[in-house]
C-alpha cells in the first residue's frame, strides 16, 4: 500500500525548492542565471502562494476559526515577498541592488517558511484527518498548475 502524498509534505518541498532558488539566485554572478534563476522563483512562488491563499488558508480557516489571524500575517509575508520580486523586476540584474535585494529575498522566505513549517502546518496537521490533506494536495497541485505569473491581487488581500 502506497503512502499518498499530503498537502503539507507538497508545501514544504515547495519550501525547499524555493529556498535553494533564492540561494542560488544571491549567489549567482552572471546576469543571464541571475535571470533565469529570479523568473524560475518568481513563478515557483507564485505557485506555491496560490496553492496556499486558494486551497490551504481557506481550510485552516473552516478547520480552526482562531487561524484567522495567523493565516491573515502569512498572507502580508507573501505581500511583503511578492513587493520585493516586483521591485527586483525593475533592477538590472547585474546590478548591486539587485544582488542586495536577492539576500532580502532570501531571508524574507526564510523566516516565512519557519513561520508556516513550525505553527501553521502543525495546526493544519492536528486539525486535518490525513485524507483531507491528501485531498487537498491534489486540490494545490491544480491551484498550482493554474496559477498566474504573480498571485491575483485579490488573493493576495
Amino acid at each position: 500500500m502506497s503512502v499518498q502524498r499530503d498537502v503539507i509534505d507538497l508545501l514544504t518541498t515547495d519550501h525547499q525548492t524555493i529556498g535553494e532558488l533564492a540561494r542560488q539566485l544571491e549567489d549567482s554572478e552572471q546576469p543571464a542565471d541571475v535571470r533565469d534563476l529570479y523568473m524560475q522563483l518568481v513563478e515557483d512562488l507564485a505557485a506555491h502562494e496560490t496553492a496556499e491563499q486558494l486551497v490551504v488558508f481557506p481550510a485552516l480557516r473552516a478547520a480552526l476559526p482562531d487561524a484567522e489571524t495567523e493565516a491573515h500575517a502569512r498572507m502580508g509575508e507573501h505581500e511583503e515577498i511578492n513587493d520585493l520580486l516586483a521591485e527586483m523586476q525593475t533592477l538590472s540584474p547585474a546590478g548591486l541592488a539587485f544582488r542586495k535585494r536577492a539576500s532580502a529575498l532570501l531571508l524574507d522566505l526564510q523566516h516565512h517558511f519557519e513561520n508556516e513549517e513550525e505553527s501553521l502546518f502543525p495546526r493544519l496537521r492536528a486539525a486535518l484527518p490525513p485524507d483531507r490533506l491528501v485531498a487537498l494536495a491534489s486540490a494545490a497541485m491544480v491551484a498550482k498548475a493554474n496559477a498566474p505569473a504573480f498571485p491575483p491581487a485579490s488573493a493576495i488581500h
